[in-house]
């Protein structure tokens, strides 16, 4: 009998053993399968920051590349401007830089445009009507037609490129826009 009192109790111990084998056993794999887990989702959010930061660069390079794009330009503006003002000497025009929308500066015959009203009351419909002298003068220092239709042609034509560039600027601010609201 006390054989089989110690196998019992031999057999119990090795039996309670087992079970707290299995039970830590089982606690540690839990725990791995946790660390596993916090570890792929850590490569997988290194893998997207890594994405992000490769648009990132690339967008920066675009920038770079664009600015670099511009000063050549403008250099390239500036020395054609150069040789305007060498083989032009006598332009006022090419030698300052004339500001966006003051284009036509100076287009209004120094000031008289706002009295067409008064030089011609009832209007200019009659190509063979008599002229007074002032308004034959002021007839006088007016562009030519061609002049002034090549450069109406020349207006339409820039007010075009310019329509379509907006059209294209406001498309791409839309698509700036979608990728935007989708990375926040």
């Amino acid at each position: 009998m006390c054989v089989t009192l110690t196998f019992l109790a031999i057999r119990q111990a090795v039996s309670q053993c087992k079970l707290e084998f299995q039970a830590e056993l089982k606690e540690k794999t839990e725990a791995f399968d946790k660390t596993n887990a916090a570890l792929k989702e850590s490569g997988n959010c290194l893998v997207e920051e890594r994405r992000k930061c490769e648009v990132l660069r690339a967008r920066a390079r675009e920038k770079e590349e664009l600015q670099q794009k511009i000063s050549n330009l403008r250099r390239a503006a500036d020395s054609l401007r150069a040789e305007l003002v060498q083989s032009q000497p006598q332009s006022p025009a090419l030698k300052e830089k004339i500001a966006i929308g003051e284009a036509d500066k100076g287009l209004d015959v120094d000031g008289m445009l706002e009295y067409v009203e008064q030089l011609f009351p009832g209007g200019f419909t009659d190509p063979g009507m008599q002229l007074s002298q002032d308004q034959a003068n002021f007839v006088g220092v007016l562009e030519r037609a061609e002049a002034l239709a090549g450069r109406t042609s020349a207006y339409q034509q820039h007010n075009m490129a310019l329509e379509g560039h907006v059209k294209d600027l406001k498309v791409r601010s839309h698509e700036l826009t979608k990728i935007g609201w989708r990375n926040c």
